[in-house]
């Protein structure tokens, strides 16, 4: 596991925390009481909601929007390529 870190002046932050077949990359905008975070996890096994659940205990939000996505590589179900 390898970790990074920003701070900006006057404030905010960037982290990333790069996992062995994945990322978690938060980072803040304390002027529009904003965080966005985007974990990927490749291993199918691994629960991304299990991510999230420490990442609301830790952080405490008022709210969280969540928009999840797939991410592929290769033909998509739907017989197109991406990429």
């Amino acid at each position: 596991m390898e970790r990074a870190l920003a701070r900006y002046v006057p404030h905010g932050v960037t982290a990333v925390v790069i996992l062995a077949e994945s990322h978690i990359i938060l980072s803040t905008w304390p002027e529009h009481h904003l965080t966005l975070v985007d974990v990927l996890l490749c291993n199918e096994r691994m629960d991304p909601q299990v991510a999230w659940a420490v990442l609301a205990e830790v952080l405490l939000p008022d709210k969280i929007v969540s928009q999840p996505g797939v991410r592929a590589v290769g033909p998509s179900t739907a017989g197109e390529r991406i990429g």
